[in-house]
């Protein structure tokens, strides 16, 4: 519900990720994600650990 309501309000420009642990316990909830949102949204599925992510970012100056 979150990724629709950010793509109502923000649009299509930025994809959607779903990332986390959890998003790879089983293929159907990347499968039921993606279903969830308007067919023309682009989606990527991150699997990386959190902490190889965060330290990605912070190399490429993108840290929060």
């Amino acid at each position: 519900r979150l990724a629709r309501v950010l793509i109502q309000r923000l649009g299509r420009e930025q994809p959607v990720t779903l990332a986390g642990g959890a998003s790879r316990a089983s293929p159907l909830i990347f499968s039921h994600f993606r279903a969830s949102l308007p067919r023309d949204a682009t989606l990527r599925h991150v699997t990386q650990p959190p902490v190889e992510a965060a330290a990605r970012l912070a190399a490429r100056g993108q840290a929060a």
